[in-house]
């Protein structure tokens, strides 16, 4: 409830906000033991210039502003450490790989899944052989 006043009411600043709040649903991993969500991102400026390529013909917020945005209303979403990336299980790599490469949403929103689908009892299934 105190996270919500904290919105501010500029028309430029609320499209921020419901950006970051769709960015971090679609490309986040959320954690299963917390309420913390990792971005696979390796500088916040690359998520700036990944939402001014969204928002072309749309007013955007300054870099300094976007991630004030960020670190008040979204604390729970960081990103992923460099030593965190995934890559001891070749699925996780193939999955990774691909959802850093996808701009379309769609099919980004499709490889979270499949990722939470492959950590969720299908990991590494080639050793039950």
């Amino acid at each position: 409830m105190v996270r919500n006043s904290l919105v501010p009411y500029a028309g430029t600043q609320r499209l921020a906000v419901e950006w970051l709040k769709n960015y971090f649903e679609v490309y986040g991993d959320d954690s299963p033991n917390s309420e913390d969500c990792l971005v696979q991102i390796m500088l916040k400026g690359d998520l700036y210039q990944h939402y001014m390529r969204d928002m072309k013909d749309r007013p955007i917020v300054s870099e300094p502003r976007f991630g004030e945005l960020w670190n008040v209303l979204f604390p729970h979403c960081q990103r992923r450490s460099y030593c965190d990336q995934p890559g001891k299980c070749t699925v996780c790599y193939e999955i990774d790989k691909q959802r850093r490469a996808t701009t379309d949403r769609h099919h980004a929103k499709m490889l979270k899944d499949a990722h939470l689908l492959h950590r969720g009892g299908m990991f590494i299934q080639e050793r039950e052989w």
